[in-house]
């Protein structure tokens, strides 16, 4: 697109943060800017409790292992936890280089002995799913330093579970502070990423499950696929329906 035009009848980006960018970087682009969200399937998965007295509080991610995805920086928040005295646990899901997965192993190991961590490397979406639904599962945890709108966090919510993230991209349009979890600055530390965590484990029980609840209402208003999609669909008919009209006008 060049700054004097744009030739296009309607850009879709995923989120505010994008819209924003566009709108600002092409101000004439006026109500051609729309946004149209990504979205997932639901989930069987139940609302969330919080464990039992003694039982662990089990903390799930969901990436691969690229830098920007500060996987290391999940690690150092479990390590932190554990040296705090709170019996958690951490399972990671995705990455499929296999020396990506052995060397965090190896960290791990190093910084959180002792604590029950789990890598599976790469695994499909719907085995994805089918652990958040039949799993006891209590926080989704993502340290991102640049995202658009996660997936990863969509499909958590979907499974009702709080998140803790930071505000990375459009992170914040769907991770609402103190209501479905908690959210960071970008710019965080491990022991930061703790403390929101700790606020989590120190709910009550009934606020607990209103987390839970508020993750996957924010699921169902913001990121249902088949709501988001059958959306864009009516979208583009009725812009195509406006489009043939203008034509059949411009025709007489």
């Amino acid at each position: 697109m060049c700054s004097s035009d744009l030739a296009v009848d309607r850009v879709y980006p995923i989120s505010e943060y994008a819209a924003g960018f566009l709108r600002r970087r092409f101000p004439q682009a006026g109500g051609r800017v729309q946004v149209a969200r990504l979205g997932v399937p639901a989930s069987s998965a139940p609302l969330r409790s919080l464990p039992p007295d003694g039982e662990p509080f089990a903390l799930v991610s969901c990436s691969h292992m690229a830098p920007y995805k500060r996987v290391g920086l999940v690690l150092e928040t479990v390590a932190e936890l554990a040296r705090r005295g709170h019996a958690v646990t951490w399972t990671h899901v995705g990455e499929s280089d296999p020396q990506r997965v052995e060397e965090l192993r190896r960290r791990a190991a190093e910084l959180a002995p002792g604590v029950d961590i789990t890598l599976t490397g790469h695994m499909p979406n719907e085995q994805v799913r089918r652990l958040y639904a039949t799993s006891t599962l209590s926080c989704f945890l993502n340290c991102s330093d640049g995202e658009g709108v996660p997936v990863s966090v969509m499909e958590a919510q979907a499974a009702a579970l709080p998140v803790v993230a930071t505000a990375a991209g459009g992170t914040g349009e769907i991770v609402h502070d103190g209501v479905n979890g908690r959210l960071v600055p970008v710019e965080v530390s491990a022991a930061q990423v703790a403390d929101a965590v700790e606020s989590v484990m120190d709910l009550s029980a009934e606020d607990y499950e209103q987390m839970s609840r508020a993750a996957r209402a924010t699921w169902a208003s913001m990121s249902d696929a088949t709501t988001q999609y059958h959306r864009f669909v009516a979208d583009l008919r009725a812009l195509m329906r406006s489009e043939e009209h203008t034509s059949e006008l411009q025709s007489r």
